[in-house]
């Protein structure tokens, strides 16, 4: 079968980053006596090159479709958070300038035109940053180029395929059907019941219009369930989430609603173990081979290993999940596997401290009375 000029296109590019490799290795150029330092410097330029797009998107996001979620600063576990402009800023435990926004794509007019200028913009700025330090740079700044070059290389060949990459949007977003953005769009209504769901306002996400039927709809309605504590309609819109998504990356995020509604459902006695621990062990494997660092956010890991007696591990994953929990909902599901994973222990004083902490992230989700109960009545069974 003929290869379409958008393959070659990827293929050129991903070659280009070999060759100028290769290139600066052997063009005889005098050597600064710095290669070690250069490989050390090489290795920021994919850090330098996603902060740049990062900042590039910031700057064009509302124009180019985007609504921004968030804002966090640094890298690895949460440290703290604040409300700034009535969206989250979060400041993480690895103290590294690097500053990083949390997107949805919104439904808008013209959002197919605005995505592709905005992604074009980003990731033509990081390619003729990392082209020009390759050409006109010598030692460290060449290696740093190509550092620079390897992300939106990467993006453009390996994960063209990915929707919503810059590969998948500038390459082949053009050529799709007029709806292909439709299961990534977010309407207004579900635009405010997402930032009211991560701000741990259910009551709010609650009382807003219900969420459309499509991908983004689904996923909204089944992580309302799950807070409300209705996990039998939590199952059944997590489980259609993950039957619409359009890829397997984007499906981990329902197949870890799914695995928290299982680990509810569990709890609440609404499923028999022979019922639930095969599908949440596949739910969480689903999604750990999709998104890995995504599922290091989930406590479902946690529940998943206090439900088979693994109590110390259950405990280790739990302090993870709160670390990496990408907001305040998701945070306080992490405490509240935390609290049971520590009341197993019988470090009851810690447990209530752990919930006391969900109260504060998200005070009306549901499963937080329920731990509650388990935890003052002494019968946390693993």
């Amino acid at each position: 079968m003929k290869k379409s000029p958008r393959r070659y296109l990827r293929i050129l590019l991903f070659l280009l980053v070999i060759v100028l490799a290769v290139l600066n290795a052997t063009d005889g150029r005098p050597s600064d006596g710095s290669h070690p330092l250069a490989f050390l410097v090489g290795g920021l330029g994919p850090i330098a090159g996603l902060q740049l797009g990062q900042l590039v998107t910031l700057a064009v996001g509302r124009a180019g479709g985007y609504a921004l979620l968030g804002l966090s600063l640094g890298m690895g576990p949460r440290l703290r958070e604040w409300q700034v402009g009535g969206m989250p800023f979060t400041v993480r435990r690895v103290p590294v300038p690097f500053l990083a926004g949390s997107w949805v794509i919104a439904d808008r007019p013209g959002l197919r035109a605005r995505l592709w200028l905005a992604t074009a913009a980003s990731t033509g700025v990081q390619l003729a940053l990392g082209l020009w330090l390759v050409v006109a740079g010598s030692g460290a700044g060449r290696y740093f180029g190509l550092g620079v070059l390897l992300l939106p290389a990467l993006m453009l060949t390996w994960f063209a395929k990915v929707p919503l990459s810059a590969g998948w949007v500038l390459l082949r977003l053009p050529f799709l059907p007029a709806d292909a953005l439709a299961p990534f769009a977010a309407t207004g209504d579900e635009l405010a019941t997402t930032r009211a769901l991560r701000a741990g306002r259910i009551a709010e996400a609650a009382a807003l219009p219900v969420p459309g039927t499509g991908f983004q709809g689904r996923h909204l309605r089944a992580c309302l369930a799950l807070a409300r504590g209705e996990y039998e309609s939590a199952l059944a819109e997590a489980g259609r989430a993950a039957t619409l998504a359009p890829h397997a990356r984007h499906g981990a995020p329902a197949q870890l609603l799914l695995a928290a509604a299982l680990v509810g459902a569990a709890e609440t006695g609404l499923l028999p173990p022979a019922d639930y621990l095969a599908r949440l062990d596949r739910a969480i494997e689903t999604a750990r081979t999709a998104q890995p660092a995504l599922a290091r956010a989930s406590a479902a890991a946690a529940d998943l290993a206090l439900l088979e007696g693994r109590r110390e591990e259950a405990l280790a994953l739990a302090r993870q999940a709160v670390g990496n929990a990408p907001d305040r909902l998701w945070l306080a599901v992490a405490e509240c596997s935390h609290a049971l994973a520590l009341a197993s222990l019988a470090r009851t004083a810690d447990a209530r401290a752990a919930l006391d902490r969900a109260r504060a992230a998200a005070p009306e989700l549901a499963r937080i009375g329920w731990v509650a109960r388990r935890i003052e009545l002494n019968v946390i069974e693993a």
